[in-house]
């Protein structure tokens, strides 16, 4: 194939192989994919850019990937010898503080928007690993620490400027082009490229404070794992919305775990008492965890941006990732599942357990008119095979291959949350028909078959 050359009226970078640059922003989060090489990088600078991008591509018949901030766990977001979309100069966050709202572009990172809108004392619904790229966590759900009480991102989407197959943006919201609007907020990446979204913002109590942090146990023995989790458990499924906990655990590698197994919680409370207030809300809802004093306590104020950074060390970039979702409401027999397996999990993969009750749960519509995202069950769990290590890889596999076993053999669910799934799982449900109406009247000929702006 001859080599490509810029299209005319394109001002972002045009990255081709040879540019020193060009590593740099291929680069995927999963290092599973990283033998994966684009036949050049497209760095548009605008909504302008996407749409010259789009005809160019289409115009020609090329193969094309689009990534925002590259989490995507199946690799989706970056092909072999196919153009390469990556949103990442699109970082912009415009913050209405009278409005309570914010224009993000689709390449700014959770960090990215922590920053801007932290310092009107305002949040957004976002991630919590912090480079992880609003386009594809947004587009496909979003689930975040303050989901129980606002909701998911893609419940707090206002409205959102898209370019479609032939190359022209529209804005859809509730008002204008609802059954699109319907469409990206779950499964954006099937009709167009998502260039910006204006999302719902929040206040905080106390400044850009929050009373929220992470706490660690040691727990080697089978009988103290379950005990921790049981407890977890019992206090998220009885708390109010303004309760924050999700469970990790894993093997840390520095002092003082020393490689040995940890139960972690990572937690907040998201009401609006101030920060005293808060703090003895917070003790009080996680009292039958601290009874046993934690190893490490690292629970009180912190700014936001601080707290949604915590969880970095779990998902860093250059680590090879195999990752599995599933969703159950028996936190008991999801427990065993992840016991049973846990002996061929390698250092240091995770297993991440969340809640999503509260607002992140409850539809507020019917079921055939919801959101496309939706998650019935209350708990999920992403096993996160993790490594630097090659000889790891296989290991990894090996452990994700033995949960999805015996996970359906205890018939636990697939996690309908498209950020957590594979390839091979259908994640829409009862959604799937009508997807399949909107993407007829705006992708007619199928030019996004499985593109994905990956987080």
């Amino acid at each position: 194939m001859a080599e490509l050359t810029k299209p005319e009226g394109f001002r972002g970078e045009f990255l081709l192989p040879s540019h020193p640059d060009y590593d740099k922003f291929r680069e995927p989060w999963n290092a599973d994919h990283a033998n994966k090489k684009p036949s050049v990088v497209l760095l548009p600078h605008g909504a302008k850019d996407v749409q010259v991008a789009i005809k160019w591509i289409h115009a020609n018949k090329l193969e094309f990937a689009v990534m925002s901030g590259g989490h995507s766990l199946s690799g989706r977001s970056i092909k072999d010898g196919a153009v390469l979309i990556r949103l990442s100069r699109m970082n912009f966050v415009h913050v209405d503080p009278v409005e309570r709202t914010a224009w993000v572009g689709t390449g700014a990172t959770i960090a990215d928007i922590d920053a801007e809108t932290n310092a009107y004392n305002l949040v957004a619904v976002g991630g919590q690993v912090s480079h992880t790229g609003v386009g594809g966590f947004a587009l496909h759900g979003g689930f975040g620490a303050i989901s129980r009480r606002y909701g998911l991102a893609v419940d707090n989407m206002l409205a959102a400027r898209v370019v479609l197959a032939d190359g022209s943006l529209v804005e859809a919201s509730e008002k204008e082009n609802s059954d699109l609007f319907f469409a990206i907020r779950g499964a954006g990446s099937l009709v167009g490229v998502v260039t910006s979204i204006k999302f719902r913002l929040f206040p905080l109590a106390e400044g850009d404070l929050m009373c929220s942090g992470q706490a660690f146990w040691l727990a080697e023995s089978d009988e103290d794992l379950r005990e921790r989790v049981g407890a977890w458990s019992k206090i998220v499924d009885g708390s109010s919305e303004n309760l924050y906990c999700t469970c990790i655990w894993t093997t840390p590698p520095p002092p003082p775990f020393n490689g040995r197994r940890t139960f972690i919680i990572h937690t907040a409370w998201l009401g609006d008492e101030p920060m005293d207030k808060a703090k003895e809300k917070l003790d009080a809802a996680l009292a039958p965890l601290m009874a046993k004093e934690p190893v490490v306590n690292a629970i009180g104020p912190k700014p936001f941006s601080v707290f949604n950074s915590m969880q970095d060390p779990f998902g860093p970039f250059g680590q090879a990732k195999r990752a599995t979702g599933v969703s159950t409401n028996d936190c008991n027999k999801l427990t065993s599942v992840l016991l049973e397996t846990e002996k061929q999990r390698p250092p240091p993969s995770v297993y991440i357990v969340e809640h999503w009750g509260g607002k992140a749960k409850r539809p507020g519509r019917a079921p055939a008119d919801d959101l496309v995202h939706r998650i019935r069950d209350t708990f999920t769990v992403l096993c996160l095979g993790c490594t630097h290590v090659p000889e790891f890889k296989q290991q990894a596999l090996d452990w994700i291959q033995a949960f999805k076993a015996k996970a359906k053999e205890a018939e636990l669910g697939v996690a309908a949350y498209v950020n957590y799934t594979e390839d091979n799982q259908k994640p829409y449900g009862e959604c799937t028909d009508k997807l399949v109406k909107i993407k007829a009247k705006y992708d007619p000929d199928n030019f996004f078959p499985r593109v994905t702006g990956a987080a």
